[in-house]
């Protein structure tokens, strides 16, 4: 269980060493990499929500499914309208929180396979932010 979330991070530290070892490509290629980071984002989101319809029983399903919406709300929020560097690494609480709430292993399997590729591009965006501010 918490090798799984460890696999999920690794992809962001994958991506920063990428962005250490391919620093010419970076200005050809940040368009390309920022709509695979959101394209990703979304389907983690997809992933998410269709793992929550299809994991609850009815009972508690409204309330789970509300709270996931509002953090996938808020996470959308955060990417939109905050464009600082450490804005990149807030979708990883979401992972973090429908992970904990899911009850299927081949729902949390496909959500780190997703949150790890999601961190490749989510790195690379991050440590050139961050060269860029110093």
């Amino acid at each position: 269980m918490v090798y799984d979330l460890i696999l999920a991070g690794s992809g962001f530290l994958i991506g920063i060493i990428l962005a250490i070892l391919t620093k010419e490509e970076f200005k050809s290629s940040k368009k390309y990499l920022a709509a695979i980071k959101n394209l990703l984002l979304g389907i983690l989101g997809l992933i998410i929500i269709w793992s929550f319809i299809l994991s609850f029983s009815q009972q508690w399903f409204i309330y789970y499914l509300l709270i996931l919406i509002l953090a996938l709300l808020f996470t959308l929020l955060i990417q939109l309208l905050i464009k600082k560097t450490w804005a990149i690494i807030v979708p990883y609480g979401v992972v973090i929180l429908s992970y904990f709430l899911l009850l299927e292993p081949p729902f949390r399997l496909i959500l780190t396979a997703v949150a790890f590729l999601y961190g490749l591009p989510a790195g690379t965006i991050f440590y050139h932010g961050l060269q860029k501010r110093s």
